[in-house]
């Protein structure tokens, strides 16, 4: 892993144990929460309008860490959880107004992530509930 890689990890890490998200070892938690492409749509709307000033147009990470790839999702092992992120990320994002969203706007969000890194949009709307209280490991990869 390269420098810039190790840093990224290193800071959604420590970031998530700053603000007390769970960290669950890739053996729990079960699978994915489902989500919608009209979720993933409004999401992608939301991300670019909140959050690609600070981690860019194609989530690479600019002056904040990326959001896809193996630092930010890895393929297997991940120690961040689907409801740790959405629980920072409703709590902490966007940086210049945290908390700026609805419950169901971060859920929406989080859907684009989900499908961003390699899970697939189902028929099932993605609550803010329910991608809260994920403990399913984000891992990324071919599509889930």
């Amino acid at each position: 892993m390269n420098i810039r890689l190790t840093h990224i990890a290193l800071t959604i890490a420590l970031a998530a144990s700053a603000a007390h998200v769970p960290v669950h070892a890739a053996t729990t938690g079960g699978s994915a929460p489902a989500f919608d492409h009209d979720q993933v749509v409004h999401g992608e709307h939301l991300y670019a309008d909140s959050c690609a000033k600070c981690h860019g147009e194609k989530l690479e990470g600019i002056t904040a860490p990326a959001l896809s790839g193996p630092a930010f999702a890895p393929a297997a092992n991940s120690h961040l959880t689907i409801g740790g992120i959405y629980q920072y990320m409703s709590t902490n994002m966007p940086a210049d107004r945290p908390g700026k969203m609805t419950d169901q706007e971060y859920a929406d969000l989080m859907a684009f992530l989900l499908y961003t890194n390699g899970y697939d949009a189902g028929n099932a709307k993605l609550s803010a509930d329910t991608a809260q209280s994920s403990t399913t490991p984000l891992n990324a990869g071919p599509r889930h």
